[in-house]
């Protein structure tokens, strides 16, 4: 993910929830939040079902745009993200 990020490029996390369900479950919630932490410079985005969809809307367009090049989502994302490669 740093390699990525430090050549421009873009990065995002599939989690399948967003929020706490089990010990083995991985909360997109918490891990955007953990995301935070590790790179405190760079916008991390996050997307999940539970979210009004114009907020989920602006962090997929934030993404695209590379406003917010780090995001995290559940498998909600698969419905509406078409990332294109810049060169």
């Amino acid at each position: 993910m740093r390699d990525e990020l430090a050549r421009g490029r873009r990065v995002y996390v599939v989690c399948p929830l967003a929020l706490e369900g089990g010990e083995d479950a991985v909360a997109a919630v918490r891990a955007a939040a953990r995301l935070r932490s590790f790179f405190p410079a760079v916008s991390v985005g996050l997307v999940h079902g539970r979210m009004p969809p114009d907020e989920r809307t602006r962090q997929l367009e934030r993404f695209r745009s590379g406003v917010a090049p780090l995001l995290v989502a559940t498998t909600v994302v698969e419905v509406g993200l078409d990332v294109r490669r810049r060169r």
